[in-house]
């Protein structure tokens, strides 16, 4: 029984992190759309902070 009930949580997760992913690619892809003609100055700068802790 032990082993089921984990795994139903386990797809409840799966789920979940789903649903999270739909929620906020949805609104990036959207910004992006619209900001496809002017890109932001600073997204080199963006991607730099976001790859640097990983580094060190």
């Amino acid at each position: 029984m032990r082993r089921k009930k984990s795994f139903n949580e386990f797809k409840e997760i799966t789920q979940a992190i789903q649903e999270q992913k739909e929620r906020t690619l949805t609104p990036t892809l959207k910004t992006v759309h619209k900001t496809e003609l002017k890109p932001p100055s600073n997204i080199t700068d963006a991607k730099k902070s976001v790859l640097e802790p990983i580094g060190s």
